[in-house]
């Protein structure tokens, strides 16, 4: 009787540990030199969440917020269908892992999958995100970036990553 206790016991230890090691996949795709994490929150597990980075690379976490242009009601009804889902928070503190070299233009191809909408560049500066244009909200309002909370003022292919970095890119309607 006392063996047939010990099988029965250790096959529940073995289901347990085998369904909470199930459950200590992360969310990420592999693009090239680019991994994309998903900004859903991932099972805590006994692993080390921060594995060593090699020094060409960096962790970055990336908002896009055009709430202030969905709220404005300004907007074309095409524009409106692809912000009305999140009420114009396109994406809320996603975790980047990317090459350091590829700058912000790396960030774009990597948010790009993320917000399933295109990002296009005019000028050395963002013109669009998911079809939200520079000056749409009664001929004003433009796309703006802060890093680390503090605005960037220079093109965006001198701004240099960092391990750590958060960037804000957000639409100002009054810009």
């Amino acid at each position: 009787m006392r063996a047939s206790n010990v099988r029965i016991f250790a096959a529940v230890v073995a289901i347990v540990l085998i369904a909470s090691f199930a459950g200590c996949s992360q969310s990420a795709k592999k693009n090239n030199d680019m991994i994309v994490m998903s900004n859903e929150p991932t099972v805590p597990t006994a692993r080390p969440t921060e594995m060593p980075l090699p020094d060409d690379y960096a962790r970055i976490s990336c908002t896009i917020d055009a709430r202030d242009a969905y709220a404005s009601g300004a907007l074309n009804e095409e524009v409106m269908s692809k912000l009305e889902s999140t009420h114009g928070m396109l994406l809320n503190s996603a975790r980047l892992t990317i090459k350091i070299e590829y700058k912000l233009d790396g960030i774009f191809k990597c948010i790009k999958g993320l917000v399933g909408g295109d990002i296009t560049i005019s000028e050395n500066a963002i013109f669009s995100i998911c079809g939200l244009e520079n000056g749409m909200c009664a001929g004003k309002g433009r796309w703006l970036v802060k890093c680390n909370g503090e605005r960037i003022d220079v093109g965006i292919d001198q701004v240099e990553l960092k391990d750590g970095d958060t960037f804000e890119f957000f639409y100002d309607i009054n810009a």
